[in-house]
């Protein structure tokens, strides 16, 4: 799901924040680009402080910055994010209308061949809901992997074997790791000849860093170190010779459905205090029905979504 809009209250503390000269203290920047390898003066290229959208570092502000050469963005400040997830909130929901969306993300797969019978990783599962559909859906061979999960049975690494796997789903990972070329080796080695890889990721040509409170939900700092676009996803897949069969340019839980799209969960969340928590909390319905800017994006914001997310779904080669 969507994360937050910015809060008046983040807005203030976004100004506030002093820049960090990336020369004098390199250990804690982020100055080379994670795609083309260039190192940048940060003080040289596009940069915007964006607040943190997570209620407990709302009062933080980070430096996002764009590479001028291909165009990917990067959170500038290293932290220590084993520190800033202790207070991540996880969305636990699973009812209807996770089932409508999620059906949206099962569609993208299906779409490529994936039957029951074949074998599907979900990495990054989180706490499994995806996986969870996926085995309603009657697909019983879906498995999923994730370190910081906290159900025990998503940290098992016996879940990761070589050219194991005929689908894996990689959904809002690859903008949270530092090295995305290990990563996609890494899910490349668990992926059979032929076999089909999911990568789901927000979209940097279509993010305007001058109107970062429009995509606060993509940038999110500090937990997003670098965000892709087409061209550059496309080119990290093409570097292990995968193949790209299809692009979508919205998110999954973009849907018709009344309030199941991106623009309605950003208005919902402008009924609190606009941070990626305000997703967990309850909104009294009179206010929403109340609400004329709620009540049109829940009937047509799928009709105005900023299209700033996208997926790539990827084929791996029978042989190399």
């Amino acid at each position: 799901m969507p994360l937050a809009m910015i809060s008046t209250q983040t807005r203030a503390s976004a100004h506030s924040v002093k820049s960090i000269d990336a020369a004098e203290h390199p250990a804690r920047t982020r100055t080379e680009c994670s795609f083309c390898l260039k190192r940048f003066d940060v003080r040289d290229v596009e940069t915007q402080v964006v607040p943190s959208n997570v209620r407990a570092h709302r009062d933080e502000g980070f430096h996002v910055w764009r590479c001028p050469d291909c165009g990917t963005l990067h959170c500038l400040e290293v932290v220590d994010l084993p520190a800033y997830y202790q207070n991540y909130p996880l969305s636990t929901k699973y009812g209807p209308a996770t089932r409508i969306v999620y059906r949206n993300l099962f569609d993208r797969l299906t779409r490529c061949g994936f039957m029951p019978q074949h074998r599907f990783l979900d990495y990054g599962c989180g706490q499994g809901l995806f996986l969870r559909f996926v085995r309603e859906m009657g697909y019983q061979n879906g498995h999923g992997y994730d370190l910081y999960s906290s159900i025990t049975e998503f940290r098992n690494p016996q879940a990761l074997q070589k050219e194991a796997y005929d689908y894996i789903l990689a959904q809002d990972l690859l903008e949270h790791v530092e090295h995305p070329r290990e990563l996609l080796r890494e899910l490349d080695s668990y992926l059979r000849p032929g076999g089909h890889i999911l990568i789901g990721t927000p979209n940097a040509d279509d993010i305007k860093l001058k109107r970062h409170r429009d995509y606060w939900n993509q940038l999110h700092p500090p937990y997003h170190l670098h965000i892709y676009n087409r061209k550059t996803l496309e080119a990290l897949g093409a570097e292990l010779a995968w193949e790209s069969v299809q692009f979508y340019d919205r998110p999954y839980f973009d849907t018709k459905v009344f309030t199941l799209n991106s623009r309605a969960y950003v208005s919902y969340q402008r009924f609190s205090d606009g941070t990626a928590d305000a997703l967990s909390g309850h909104v009294r319905r009179r206010r929403l029905l109340l609400s004329p800017s709620f009540m049109f994006f829940a009937k047509f914001g799928y009709w105005f979504s900023p299209k700033a997310d996208m997926a790539v779904m990827f084929r791996k080669p029978r042989t190399r």
